[in-house]
């Protein structure tokens, strides 16, 4: 029997139609890993009274939820498998919609329980990078004056929470308002105990001499000094 083109695409339509019914309206992004000779899967929903990830141990079968209280309030826009600390072991990197550029949450793989855990406060820094070859990274977000003003927090992690150790804080907003006592410039200070320690000033120029201006600073900065922050 001959099959029409007509009849052989509404054949296609409806086959579609009835696939897409029986899928999850509420999955938004699904990515797999092979871990440590595990797979994981990650299922990021958005439902109407909660946004969570699901993240299932293909071996054992369990099942874990990264809810609501435990993530930031902006929507979710993508999760992606990463090995972050460049251990080995790839972690979940969490991205979200938010006016900030890089603000994101990192579920970092513990391998002596096959698991993934959420790293406290990760959130609060900014586009994170690892400095190769260290345990150490740093971040970069706003902090006023159309990105005039702007800071960069050095960090480790320990016990699956954020340890802040240094920052480097740029000023190079011009100040018209003749109460506004702030200095241009670029300031470093150690970190110790939620205490900041100024131990450097420079000229906001200084970010003129790199190709990157303040970005390739604060690589460079963090590159070659990271380990001086890093003594107690």
């Amino acid at each position: 029997m001959k099959i029409s083109l007509t009849m052989f695409l509404t054949i296609i339509l409806v086959n579609t139609v009835f696939s897409r019914a029986k899928i999850d309206s509420t999955i938004r992004d699904i990515k797999t890993a092979s871990i440590g000779g595990v797979k994981f899967t990650a299922v990021l929903k958005v439902m109407p009274s909660e946004q969570a990830i699901f993240i299932k141990n293909e071996s054992n079968h369990k099942t874990i939820k990264i809810g609501d209280r435990s993530l930031e309030s902006a929507g979710i826009s993508g999760i992606d498998f990463i090995d972050f600390n460049q251990d080995g072991y790839k972690d979940i990197l969490i991205d979200y919609y938010t006016n900030v550029p890089g603000i994101q949450d990192l579920l970092l793989y513990d391998k002596n329980h096959k698991t993934f855990v959420k790293v406290k406060n990760f959130a609060q820094y900014p586009d994170a990078i690892h400095i190769h070859y260290s345990k150490y990274f740093y971040s970069y977000h706003r902090s006023g004056c159309a990105d005039w003003d702007w800071d960069s927090d050095l960090f480790k992690i320990v016990n699956f929470k954020v340890v802040k150790i240094a920052t480097i804080s740029g000023r190079g907003c011009d100040r018209d308002d003749p109460d506004d006592k702030e200095e241009t410039g670029v300031f470093i200070y150690k970190v110790k105990d939620a205490k900041g320690k100024l131990i450097k000033k420079l000229p906001i120029t200084v970010i003129e001499k790199y190709k990157d201006w303040k970005w390739g600073f604060i690589r460079d900065y963090w590159k070659r000094h990271y380990l001086f922050f890093a003594q107690p």
